[in-house]
């Protein structure tokens, strides 16, 4: 009976394959207001930001518009009472986008780090 589950548990394991492997290509850096796509048959693993603001606050967010949406790259945890974060407790780094994504940094972002990765067979 061992036996046959071993068998049939290696069986399923065996049948399972990711769908490719990443190489790494290069590094990028997203500027601030331009609009970037990761090129088909890559994805790109978002590092980290750079922020051109010393105090974030409720209308000068980090933000970055991820295939037209806008996405909160460090959420708030609280406010001072003047809406002003004084300890993000999360953000959002490491992100992968698969291909055909579209990113661009806003506002409080100055730039973004990213590594390509090729995918292959």
């Amino acid at each position: 009976m061992r036996t046959v589950l071993l068998i049939a548990i290696l069986l399923t394991c065996l049948g399972f394959r990711a769908q490719g492997n990443l190489q790494f290509n290069q590094v990028l850096l997203l500027n601030n207001g331009t609009t970037y796509t990761v090129p088909a048959g890559k994805v790109w693993k978002l590092e980290g930001a750079v922020f051109n603001s010393y105090s974030i606050t409720y209308n000068n967010s980090a933000k970055l518009v991820l295939n037209g949406t806008t996405v909160e790259v460090i959420p708030f945890s609280f406010y001072d009472g003047n809406g002003t974060s004084r300890a993000p407790m999360t953000s959002i780094f490491p992100f992968w986008l698969p291909g055909n994504t579209t990113i661009q940094p806003t506002q409080a972002i100055s730039s973004v780090s990213v590594i390509e990765f090729n995918i292959l067979p």
